[in-house]
């Protein structure tokens, strides 16, 4: 499933409000490196963005690792 633009530019914003980063000139493919604070910052934060509970059960240090895959997890969410 491809990735909807609107969840890879609320993913890219929050991980942006998230880690400080500037990420506009940044592929979303490329690697956040995130600790383990920021992975759970992250889901709380993204989990007030969209209003839903994300399943960390199923999410795996690999999810947090772009943007790309953050969409993609969110997307695949339904």
């Amino acid at each position: 499933m491809s990735q909807n633009r609107n969840t890879i530019e609320l993913v890219r914003e929050v991980v942006e409000r998230v880690t400080g980063a500037d990420l506009s000139g940044t592929r979303v493919d490329q690697p956040l490196g995130l600790d383990s604070i920021n992975r759970i910052t992250l889901l709380v934060e993204l989990e007030h963005a969209l209003e839903k509970p994300l399943d960390s059960e199923t999410m795996t240090p690999e999810t947090f690792e772009s943007v790309k895959t953050l969409a993609e997890f969110i997307d695949n969410l339904g």
